[in-house]
């Protein structure tokens, strides 16, 4: 198994070596802004790949995956982060700080101020982490409705604190002039309750050698770890992915930023001891047409609905 091979003997005895991550990404209260509904639906689902329960049989246990985060309540600062990251690996932070000397810089973006740049950035290498890359409109993303406002800053993006979705580039140009700089690189990072996630993080080929990703994540976790912003307050994790998925070397480079292996349990996800998922479609025959599974669509939706179950 590829988790065995990249974990070593951590991977035995998984349930107790492993930390635990809570993550809390049902809905909250009074929370229904479109957006929040697009990510609680996307990623309440998600996660429960990485939940391995003592249920699971040893079939259903191999095909979970494994959480690749950073527990940022680790860190009281973004600098004693950095400082672990120099005592761990001293090239990542020397390419940090040669990245920053050689005039690059980052900041929060909008779509509509770069989707051209963005577009070719992934298309500037026929590989990438998890193969190769398709071209052509069948690998370019579209805007959401949020991006595709042209009106807004990012910060005007966010609608709810607990999930929102925002662009971070990397830009090499006059400092802090986004329309005459080039964008070099991207990070599409997602929250939901506790976590944020790295949807992408990926940059242009001709760049890559020159620090720009490590300087692009490090600026995201001095933000999530020291920014007095109700947007980043509450987030414990930052997580890119899973263990077993993805080349060699992009696991090598994630182990340098400190991403580090999580169990998962999904938190306020609890179904009633005496659910019945066939009732619950008969009760609600809307959700059959939906295309949710019964269960998660109670612990999305359905729960918060006050739906009927029995």
């Amino acid at each position: 198994m590829r988790l065995q091979k990249r974990l070593g003997e951590k991977s035995d005895g998984l349930q107790n070596s492993l930390p635990l991550a809570k993550i809390q990404c049902h809905q909250a209260e009074g929370c229904a802004h479109p957006q929040c509904q697009r990510l609680i639906a996307s990623y309440a689902g998600f996660y429960e790949q990485y939940c391995r329960t003592p249920r699971d049989d040893s079939k259903s246990s191999q095909k979970k995956l494994t959480l690749h985060a950073i527990a940022l309540n680790d860190y009281s600062e973004a600098f004693s982060y950095m400082e672990k990251v120099s005592r761990r690996s001293s090239f990542f932070s020397r390419d940090v700080k040669k990245a920053y000397k050689n005039g690059f810089w980052v900041a929060p973006f909008v779509h509509s101020q770069k989707a051209d740049e963005m577009d070719d950035i992934r298309g500037s290498v026929r590989m990438r982490s998890f193969g190769p890359v398709m071209q052509g409109s069948l690998f370019k993303k579209f805007p959401s409705k949020d991006e595709a406002h042209t009106d807004k800053s990012a910060a005007d993006t966010i609608s709810c604190p607990l999930h929102w979705e925002l662009l971070f580039g990397v830009f090499d140009g006059p400092q802090s002039d986004i329309d005459q700089s080039r964008l070099v690189g991207f990070a599409r990072l997602h929250r939901i309750g506790n976590i944020a996630s790295y949807d992408e993080l990926i940059g242009h080929g001709q760049y890559l050698h020159r620090g720009i990703m490590k300087l692009l994540h490090t600026h995201i976790v001095q933000w999530l770890v020291d920014a007095p912003d109700p947007a980043t307050q509450g987030i414990e994790y930052l997580a890119h992915g899973s263990v077993e998925r993805g080349n060699e070397g992009f696991f090598f480079w994630k182990k340098k930023a400190l991403f580090m292996p999580h169990l998962v349990e999904l938190v306020d996800f609890q179904l009633p001891d005496d659910f019945d998922e066939e009732l619950y479609l008969t009760l609600n025959p809307d959700v059959l047409k939906s295309h949710i599974p019964p269960k998660t669509h109670y612990k999305i939706h359905g729960k918060l609905e006050g739906r009927a179950y029995k």
